[in-house]
């Protein structure tokens, strides 16, 4: 009803809403899940930042190097930017690291190679140390992914009642599985009938994202039967795409290595 007392209310709180709000609405009137494109724009935003700003920065390259560089997916996503000198400085970093780390094990394996007649065995452990190469952290692309997807999980579980967010939901493919469940397992909502609220409406959001989707299903395995094969293709066509990107997720998962 128009000129009712909690709308005033709404628009106020709209207005006050931050960039993460916007940013959030813009990509729910964009393909595939909200929470992966933005994790997606947000990690390709700190790989550019890293090559052509940090590159040069002692603390980012600690980090970096902590982590014995990129995930397989992130690094070569950093190679699609085609930054020769910003990747050299990285990787020489890595590759001497790696080197340093492999030498003692090299000399060591080789004295025992000439000496091991001579060397009882239980003092040939002890000509050298042993070659660290475990990560002592997780790649920073996925870390900077991680906390992209908590922020805008977030926004979305503290601003799903609000009336544009919610009709653009309505109008969107909705979240992929593996961001439904981090979004229903928020807590850090307050007051807790106001998480139970937000909880409550992305089930029921979701649920008709997902019969939807079962039913386009069915209809894509019903004109497989040779009785309706000659039926032209409808929406349904590609539903076993969008089924996978509902399920799988439309961005690699973090890859955590330590």
């Amino acid at each position: 009803m128009h000129g009712s007392p909690s709308e005033p209310k709404s628009e106020h709180f709209r207005s006050n809403r931050g960039l993460a709000y916007y940013k959030l609405l813009e990509a729910l009137r964009e393909p595939g899940c909200p929470i992966c494109r933005l994790g997606r724009k947000t990690v390709s935003a700190y790989l550019e930042a890293l090559l052509y700003e940090n590159v040069n920065d002692p603390g980012v390259r600690e980090k970096i190097q902590a982590a014995w560089g990129f995930c397989t997916y992130h690094g070569h996503e950093l190679a699609t930017l085609g930054d020769a000198l910003g990747l050299g400085i990285i990787y020489s970093d890595l590759v001497s690291a790696a080197i340093e780390q492999l030498a003692p094990l090299a000399a060591r394996s080789t004295a025992i190679s000439t000496r091991k007649k001579r060397l009882p065995w239980p003092f040939r452990p002890r000509l050298t140390g042993e070659p660290d190469l475990t990560p002592r952290a997780i790649c920073p692309a996925c870390e900077n992914q991680k906390e992209a997807f908590e922020r805008y999980c977030e926004e979305l579980m503290s601003a799903i009642s609000e009336p544009e967010i919610e009709e653009a939901f309505r109008q969107s493919d909705g979240l992929c599985l593996e961001h439904l469940r981090q979004c229903l397992s928020w807590t850090r909502i307050e007051p807790r009938e106001r998480l139970a609220s937000a909880r409550r409406k992305l089930a029921i959001l979701e649920m008709v994202k997902f019969r939807d989707l079962a039913g386009e299903l069915a209809e894509l395995l019903r004109k497989y039967d040779y009785r309706y094969a000659k039926e032209p293709p409808g929406k349904e066509s590609d539903s076993w795409r969008r089924a996978i990107a509902k399920i799988s997720g439309t961005t690699k998962s973090c890859e955590e290595r330590g």
